[in-house]
């Protein structure tokens, strides 16, 4: 189903769309999120251009998306932190 409940991972959570410069999705990207101290995760994007990488720890993230044919990736840098509690 498309609105299925993915399973939980502990952690923080990147999400996100891949498009392309008219901003249509862009399906089966590569999308690398590197943190210095933790290391590198990677998720594929879906086909509407969707992407998640779950299980992160607070932190400073880059995150790139890559695809085959597709110039120059974009890059950019994400800082996630841990939401406090009420």
């Amino acid at each position: 189903p498309k609105n299925a409940e993915r399973p939980r991972v502990p952690g923080l959570v990147i999400s996100g769309s891949v498009v392309d410069e008219k901003r249509q999705a862009v399906t089966g990207a590569t999308v690398s999120v590197y943190n210095i101290d933790t290391g590198q995760k990677q998720a594929e994007s879906d086909g509407a251009g969707v992407f998640e990488v779950a299980g992160l720890a607070p932190g400073n993230y880059r995150v790139a998306a890559q695809k085959e044919h597709f110039n120059d990736g974009a890059t950019y840098d994400q800082v996630i932190a841990a939401a406090k509690s009420r």
